[in-house]
């Protein structure tokens, strides 16, 4: 599934949202966007008649009749995410895709267990994004199933419900990476590409 949907539907990318007088040190400049820029894009967003809303949301009504969605991501699970993005779409009812580099879960910078729990109870999807932030194409078959399979139980455990979708770390998707997935219990995926995804796109494309 690409980001950016018969009806074509953008999926949008976040990393970091921060207040630029306290910016986040665990994220690159280039990954970031400020609190007031990610408001008015929002905005802007149900001004053009959107409706933000979380990957799990899309495929299950999918086509969508009665909106105009926007399927919002949030890659690595910085601690902006919680801090900023969240009270936003929660203002505007809408839902987001957040996911999650467990690893750093809990580290400067990051959240903590207990808040991406506190942000699936709201509504919010929690998916895996890999222990290490490790491209599965660079990895042999057994290192690849652990960042996969590991990913998800931590966060399951976190959450308290069952985790089934994966970004994959740098966009890359090794030729067996599909498989793995279904392998893991996963249902979709999300990639960088840049593209437009289909109401009738499989989850795993």
């Amino acid at each position: 599934m690409t980001r950016f949907a018969l009806a074509l539907v953008p999926i949008l990318m976040y990393h970091e949202v921060q207040d630029p007088a306290r910016p986040n040190p665990s994220a690159p400049p280039s990954w970031t966007v400020d609190i007031d820029s990610f408001r008015q894009q929002m905005e802007r967003l149900r001004s053009a008649g959107y409706t933000g809303m979380s990957v799990s949301r899309w495929l299950a009504e999918r086509p969508i009749q009665r909106c105009r969605p926007v399927v919002l991501t949030f890659d690595d699970g910085l601690r902006g995410n919680i801090d900023h993005a969240l009270p936003v779409l929660l203002e505007m009812g809408w839902t987001a895709t957040f996911f999650i580099t467990t690893a750093m879960i809990g580290n400067e910078g990051y959240g903590a267990p207990d808040e991406w729990r506190d942000a699936s109870d709201k509504g919010m999807d929690i998916a895996s994004h890999g222990v290490t932030h490790t491209p599965l194409g660079a990895l042999d078959s057994e290192s690849a199933l652990g960042e996969l399979m590991h990913s998800r139980n931590v966060l399951e455990t976190a959450v308290g419900i069952p985790v089934v979708g994966w970004s994959w770390p740098h966009g890359d998707i090794p030729p067996d990476g599909i498989a793995m997935l279904q392998t893991s219990g996963y249902q979709w995926a999300a990639t960088s590409r840049e593209a437009l995804a289909r109401d009738g796109e499989a989850p795993f494309s």
